[in-house]
């Protein structure tokens, strides 16, 4: 039987594995293409009058498939800092 507790570190447990990060949107640089909704295999992502927009947050796997297919490069994922160290 696998321990979780050896692969969380120390401090973190309840928190890195459940903090919500979804893809952030520049919208100055979007150009309203739709290859990110297209793209996403979650379907979290939804096209809306102001362009795309996080539909389900708590979905989001965190491939990048929106960033990797983003023309234009406005999409980034803002990680914690708890996922960092």
């Amino acid at each position: 039987m696998i321990d979780i507790d050896s692969f969380i570190l120390p401090g973190v447990r309840g928190q890195a594995w459940e903090e919500v990060m979804p893809p952030v949107f520049d919208m100055d640089k979007c150009s309203l293409c739709g290859n990110c909704v297209e793209d996403c295999p979650g379907y979290i992502l939804a096209m809306e009058e102001k362009g795309p927009q996080v539909a389900y947050p708590d979905e989001c796997w965190h491939c990048g498939n929106c960033r990797i297919s983003c023309p234009v490069g406005c999409i980034s994922y803002e990680f914690p800092i708890t996922m960092l160290v």
